[in-house]
């Protein structure tokens, strides 16, 4: 190999390094913001639901003295369903900024996606065709069930609802091991053994300029009426509970890969 061979090739490495180092630094930043957030939701939503317990409280005690006032009453009950929904929002907040699960058990992932098939089901359209994909050999993980469910059927319907004209849904589990080089792409991500679970559809993707902040909450690529962007944040939410990793991967019009990494805790299931 020739000098100009050796500076060419030192110069590329440089190349790789530099971007390696960026892309981490994006992650890190991103990391940090998403901290900062959540517990800024967390300290408002806890506030606000404060605030809506003592309205709802007077309202209860309105409907009492003015069941005389079929108009009023009315009125009432407008305001205290706005109300509850507020607070159902405020519990969603207070959800993402929670920092442990609530009950954490040793899951098979493959029995929880048999167990909530029907309720899967549910949530996709006639128009969308769903296919299960299991790793019979499927490592066991640590988790909350319930906060599980809720992070799955958060990407289904997302995913969904990226299909108007209706597509393909995969649900799929894997055994996977990172290592170290994606780990140092992703920081704070351990290298080890997770148990994979992908929400695949074809639908229209995410355009680069959204796709890093999809975590963060009230971010949505969906229109305005249609939904508050608290699920992905759920999803994040949850993953950091477990101990684990989120990670999207859209190819715009063509589709988006979500896939839930799970610390693996046992090789049999």
């Amino acid at each position: 190999m020739s000098e100009g061979d050796n500076e060419l090739l030192v110069g590329l490495n440089d190349v790789h390094e530099s971007a390696l180092q960026r892309m981490a630094s994006d992650v890190i930043r991103c990391t940090e913001r998403m901290d900062g957030i959540t517990r800024f939701s967390g300290v408002v939503a806890h506030d606000v639901n404060n605030i809506l317990a003592i309205i709802l409280g007077n309202l209860e005690l309105l409907d009492y003295e003015l069941i005389e006032n079929p108009k009023i009453r009315t009125r009432l009950a407008s305001i205290q369903k706005a109300s509850e929904r507020a607070t159902e929002l405020t519990s969603q907040l207070l959800g993402i900024s929670r920092r442990r699960p609530k009950c954490s058990v040793v899951t098979s992932v493959n029995e929880e996606l048999k167990r909530i098939h029907q309720l899967v089901l549910a949530e996709v359209p006639s128009n969308v065709m769903l296919t299960l994909t299991l790793d019979e050999s499927l490592w066991l993980t640590e988790i909350d069930p319930d906060d599980f469910q809720e992070a799955l059927l958060n990407l289904i319907i997302n995913a969904c609802e990226a299909m108007p004209d209706g597509g393909e849904l995969a649900l799929a589990t894997a055994n996977v091991k990172l290592d170290r080089d994606y780990c140092s792409l992703n920081p704070g991500v351990n290298p080890g053994d997770y148990v994979a679970v992908s929400v695949i559809d074809t639908g229209r993707g995410i355009a680069a300029d959204v796709l890093p902040f999809m975590f963060e909450p009230f971010v949505s690529s969906k229109e305005e009426t249609k939904g508050a962007g608290l699920g992905l944040p759920q999803v994040y939410g949850f993953c950091q509970r477990s101990n684990g990793h989120v990670r999207l991967e859209p190819r715009l019009n063509v589709g988006t890969t979500a896939r839930l990494y799970l610390p693996a805790g046992s090789r049999a299931s």
